[in-house]
């Protein structure tokens, strides 16, 4: 039997929540310093600034410093196609600090050897040995006990990250038949190609699946631009860059 098309209107038979169980969010991008990129959000696709090699303190998030060495470190682990202008990275680590620190405030922690535990599960599911994962990391100018580290803070981040703003956001089958139907045909046809497909051979399940990914992504986006809004609102940050 063939498998069923849609080309028209979505009828859908019942009302469905959806939430995804792990949503990863590469706010330092441990995976795309090793060349496995899942996600990649907040760092903006503008040229790179020339280097400049400065000195001290960028700024204080309530007391706490990041330095131009801190952004001069994360600027060196991105490869090429991912740099960004240094303004751009010091505001990426800002957030991150106020989410840590939010995230401290709640008790989200990683201790060493769930860390060693985590950092096993990583490579065997990527397939690194170790001396692949140290030539990867070799290669981005970061050791073994950067990653680490990185990999630490990545882990509170999404923790924290997935408590307080992924689990409040939920994509129903009405959002889905709204907005789909709402669309133009030429909007439909960009969709299709955007999940890899075309009019001819897009199913319902695609559609659906396809459709609240991009929902989320849009609610996700709004809900952490709104939450780091509200914590640069109340924090105290000073901010040295120039």
């Amino acid at each position: 039997m063939p498998k069923k098309t849609v080309n028209k209107h979505i009828i859908l038979r019942k009302e469905r929540g959806f939430k995804p169980d792990y949503l990863v969010i590469a706010v330092i991008a441990i995976w795309v310093i090793l060349g496995i990129v899942f996600a990649v959000n907040q760092l903006r696709n503008a040229p790179p600034e020339p280097a400049v090699h400065r000195d001290g303190v960028a700024a204080l998030v309530n007391g706490v410093q990041i330095t131009f060495a801190d952004i001069q470190k994360r600027s060196d682990a991105l490869p090429m196609e991912f740099k960004t202008a240094d303004r751009d990275i010091l505001d990426q680590l800002i957030n991150e600090e106020l989410l840590l620190q939010e995230a401290e405030k709640s008790n989200i922690t990683l201790s060493d050897q769930q860390l060693a535990k985590n950092i096993q599960e990583f490579k065997d599911s990527n397939g690194l040995t170790n001396e692949e994962l140290t030539e990867r990391l070799t290669a981005q100018n970061m050791t073994l006990a950067q990653f680490a580290e990185e990999f630490r803070r990545n882990y509170i981040l999404d923790t924290f990250i997935n408590q307080t703003i992924v689990k409040n956001i939920e994509v129903s089958d009405r959002e889905v038949l709204k907005i789909y139907n709402g669309m133009d045909p030429q909007e439909k046809e960009e969709f299709y190609a955007s999940i890899g497909k075309d009019r001819e051979s897009v199913t319902l399940g695609d559609i659906v699946d396809g459709m609240k990914q991009r929902i989320f992504s849009q609610k996700f986006r709004g809900a952490l631009g709104i939450y780091l809004s509200q914590l640069r609102l109340h924090a105290d940050i000073k901010d040295f860059f120039n």
